[in-house]
This record gives C-alpha cells, structure tokens and sequence, in this order.
C-alpha cells in the first residue's frame, strides 16, 4: 500500500472535522484518529460515528407584489368622505356586509356581486341588482330563499329594514343609491383608492374602491452561495407571516433576472386574503422574512461524508475499521457530513480509502 503525506493526511482530517459553517449545523463534529503514521505501512484514518442532528437553512427575504384588479366607483351623491375602514392602500380581507366608510355620515356597505348598484332598491324594483341583494339577505337570515326572486316586494323590504337595523342601525326599508357597492365575489382583498381621504370631497363616479388579487406574485433572490446550495427537487421555502406564524410555500418556478436567481413562490393553502395588515404602494413591494430549507433537521448516525464508498442516490457502502463492510441508506448529507442508518452510534469507520 503507497502511504499518504503527513500533510495529506491532515488536510483530511481537517476536512472530516468540518461541520459548521454559514447555513448549516450538526448536532456533533468528528475528530479523525490517525494511527501509526509515522509508520512505513499506516492504518487507514478512521472516525467514530456519532449521534447528532444534522440541517441546512438559509433566511431569505420574500417579496410580495399584489396585482391590482378591481377599481369601482362612488355612485352616491356628492358628499364628504367622514369615515373610512383603514388607510388608502391597507388591503384588508372584506366580507359581503362590512361597512368600508361613510360618505356624509351615511354608510358604504360592500355586498357580494357583480352588478352595479347603480339605483334606489325600493318597492315595486325589480333586477340583477335586487336579486344580488336578496342573495345577501339570504344568507344574513333576514329573508326566506323562496323570496328570492329578483322582486323588491314587501317581503323584502322588511327584510331589508332588519339588516339595516342589526348592520348600522336605520329605520330604513330601502337602498339609496351609494349606500351600497357590488364588489364581485367576497371575501377578497379591498382598500378604498389612494385618491379617497378623510374630511374631503368625493364626487358621484370618482374612484373609491380597488381590488386586488388574493395571491399576490411572491419571489425570493438567492445569492450567490444559497443558488449554489439550492436543490429545486428537495428545498422548502417558508414565510413569516404578519402574526409571526411559519406558512409554507410552494414553488413555482424559477427564472433568471440580472444574472441573479429568481424563485417565484405562492402559498400552500393557494390564498393572502386571510392576512391582515398587509399593505401594498405602488413600485414597493412588501417584504416579509422567510427562510430556505435545503435540508430539514434530520437525527441519527453521522459519519464523514468521505467515509461513504460507492454512494447513489440514497444508498452506499461504509468500510469498518474491524475489515467489515456494511450498506447503509443515507438519510440526509450537509457539507463534508452524512447521517446514515442503520449503523450504531461508537462504530469506527474507515475515511482513507
């Protein structure tokens, strides 16, 4: 057998000690035991495989840009804005009955639906507008299905005087115009225009409320180390949330833009508009922290990576300082280390191969 350099044969223990690093961690590092170097015929290095944990991570700032997709107008008389639900350009998830502000003191209701609101719903009106509010009734308890026929009759009207009541709290058995704004199918994520402030004037037809899309286009940039890190058929990407709280994403591709690594994400659940107090500007995309898994945390066996003989895909064979061979499957692999099983923890395995 030709022998090693001590010089080679530090640099290789060098190697199997190394198991920190930017990214990664393991739950226990190795120290190779030289025997007999000075000899003319060296025992082979060996390390003894301990138990440990071994993952690889890296954070990752996310980026979300929604795309606008709804503007509707103030169809109600000419008035001044005296309440508004939150700030221009804080989306917040809207149901079908929540009030958005009040114009003159009088209340903005959004319903689900697509047709505008565009009249007085009173007595003897009949239409998509009125079939769209009896579907709100409906479903709010204040009127029986078989009344729901598209007809203002009188039975609607006491219906409509409850809601109002239990809503704002009006004496009123009509809808004036403007009261009320359509805004397709609800919950979704609405604000009211940038151009709508408190104290100030908003006429009939001017912009007041704005939509956007629930799922928002989601990237994360890599850098230079995380892309060559990054394994598309293996990695995990989560995202904190305004609360704090872990939500996983899933990929949806990935692209090249500025000669940089752009992954573009969505969440599992496929949905944003259960997310409160995100905001969006235009040209200014939200940033919320995140985090890349390359491998989760993974307990068991740990043995050098350079211990491994004949590794594909998740199987290899590990030589024993005892002359024995044993196969083992390879669980995780971080850096210059592998988890294995099955081998017990204490095992001598040979490095120099």
């Amino acid at each position: 057998m030709v022998g090693r350099s001590p010089i080679r044969v530090l640099l290789l223990a060098l190697a199997v000690a190394a198991a920190g690093g930017a990214g990664y961690w393991a739950g226990q590092q190795f120290g190779s035991e030289v025997d007999n170097a000075g000899s003319e015929t060296p025992e082979p290095v060996t390390a003894t495989a301990r138990t440990g944990t071994l993952g690889e991570e890296y954070p990752v700032p996310i980026s979300l840009e929604w795309t606008q997709d709804l503007s509707l107008p103030f169809l109600g008389d000419t008035g001044v804005v005296t309440a508004l639900k939150a700030e221009a350009g804080g989306f917040a998830s809207v149901d079908s009955g929540a009030v958005i502000g009040t114009v003159d003191g009088q209340p903005v209701v959004v319903l689900e639906g697509e047709h505008p609101a565009y009249r007085l719903m009173a007595l003897g009106v009949s239409g998509d507008d009125i079939a769209q509010l009896q579907d709100h009734l409906v479903a709010a308890g204040h009127l029986a299905v078989a009344d729901a026929n598209g007809f203002f009759g009188p039975t609607t009207a006491q219906a409509v005087r409850e809601w109002w009541e239990t809503t704002v709290g009006w004496d009123r058995d009509t809808v004036p115009v403007g009261s009320v704004i359509f805004a397709g199918d609800l919950p979704r994520l609405l604000s009211t225009d940038p151009s709508v402030r408190l104290g100030e004037l908003i006429s009939t037809g001017a912009p007041f409320l704005v939509g956007v899309s629930s799922n928002p286009v989601a990237t994360v940039t890599l850098t230079e180390i995380q892309e060559q890190r990054y394994r598309a058929e293996t990695a995990t990407f989560t995202v904190n949330d305004p609360t704090g709280a872990d939500v996983e994403m899933t990929v949806l591709g990935t692209r090249i833009r500025d000669r940089a690594t752009e992954i573009e994400l969505a969440p599992a659940s496929g949905r944003f508009d259960e997310w409160p107090g995100l905001t969006l500007s235009e040209g200014n995309p939200t940033r919320l922290s995140g985090r890349m898994v390359v491998t989760p945390p993974t307990e068991g066996t740990i043995v050098p990576l350079a211990a491994l003989n004949d590794l594909v895909e998740s199987g290899a064979t590990l030589r024993l300082a005892d002359g024995t061979a044993a196969e083992v499957e390879v669980l995780a692999i971080v850096g210059g280390l592998a988890i294995v099983d099955p081998l017990a923890p204490g095992a001598a395995v040979v490095v120099d191969q």
